[in-house]
């Protein structure tokens, strides 16, 4: 039923958008692009950008299907997350272009113009590292992580591990460090350019743009905290909820300060989450919520 409504909602969009539209609207750059990987930049006819989102996101997916089988019970499909952290990506590059081909009308903020590849490049920039917005919030993931988990009386930490398993392979402590540390790099980059994108550059604009400028900040932090809630029914779940939406109230007051330019807030998201999953994993790799779901034998 489900999929039948999708491939409706995709017909009527193909007729009363593609086929008819010459004036490209901002609202259907969206539709089409939170539908579709790449759709919103074939309904703006950039169909190269088009291409290279739908073929990422679906040999991304394709790859996590095939592994879907050989997942322990908890353990996040790598593949899955990374395709959702393209297709944010996707929604905000092609709902930029929308806004750059109608010239800002409409808006009161800017959209911020940078190249994709600066954008993707931030957390590495000397620029960005050496501000203290930066590196202090890489900082604080440190230190909000070692509180947490020295706090737990039951941990065992990093140098009590004897074997690994990560996607049904078995991996002795410095190989499935070496592992875990090269996807959580992966992830944390991942999510610093596409949420950093997609909640600053796209929701807390829009939402700035409805409210003003303080609500709407407040608002779009909330969301970005209610989008790290994992499990509805968990209380600690929540509190990483409320600590993602300070980050957000954080990242979207820096993302003001910048004058709506993404590369520092992008640099700060990649250096805390970096900070946060390996601090953690350091201390008390069993309780790694905000990192990869593994199986640890001790």
């Amino acid at each position: 039923m489900i999929r039948r409504k999708v491939i409706t909602i995709i017909i009527l969009l193909a007729i009363t958008g593609l086929a008819q539209s010459e004036e490209k609207s901002i609202t259907n750059t969206l539709l089409w692009s939170i539908l579709l990987p790449g759709g919103g930049h074939f309904y703006l006819g950039q169909p190269t950008a088009g291409n290279i989102y739908l073929m990422a996101e679906s040999l991304l997916f394709i790859t996590g299907k095939s592994l879907e089988n050989a997942l322990a019970s908890g353990e996040w499909n790598f593949f899955y997350i990374n395709t959702l952290k393209i297709h944010e990506l996707n929604i905000f590059t092609s709902y930029r272009e929308a806004r750059i081909l109608n010239n800002n009308e409409g808006y009161t903020t800017p959209i911020d113009k940078t190249p994709l590849h600066k954008l993707i490049l931030a957390p590495f920039r000397w620029e960005n590292i050496k501000s203290p917005y930066v590196y202090g919030f890489f900082l604080a993931g440190i230190a909000i992580n070692a509180t947490e988990g020295y706090l737990n009386p039951q941990r065992k930490g990093f140098d009590r591990i004897s074997t690994i398993n990560i996607m049904n392979t078995g991996f002795d402590r410095e190989c499935g460090t070496a592992v875990y540390e090269g996807m959580w790099l992966t992830l944390s980059f991942d999510s610093a350019v596409s949420e950093e994108c997609a909640y600053r550059g796209l929701l807390q604009v829009e939402c700035e743009e409805t409210m003003g400028r303080t609500a709407g900040l407040f608002v779009s932090s909330g969301i970005f905290g209610l989008g790290h809630v994992t499990n509805w029914g968990d209380g600690k779940s929540w509190a990483y909820g409320g600590i993602a939406t300070l980050s957000g109230l954080y990242l979207g007051w820096l993302f003001q300060k910048e004058g709506y330019r993404l590369e520092k807030p992008i640099a700060a998201h990649f250096w805390f989450n970096f900070a946060a999953g390996t601090t953690l994993f350091l201390i008390d790799p069993a309780n790694n919520p905000l990192g990869i779901k593994m199986n640890f034998s001790f």
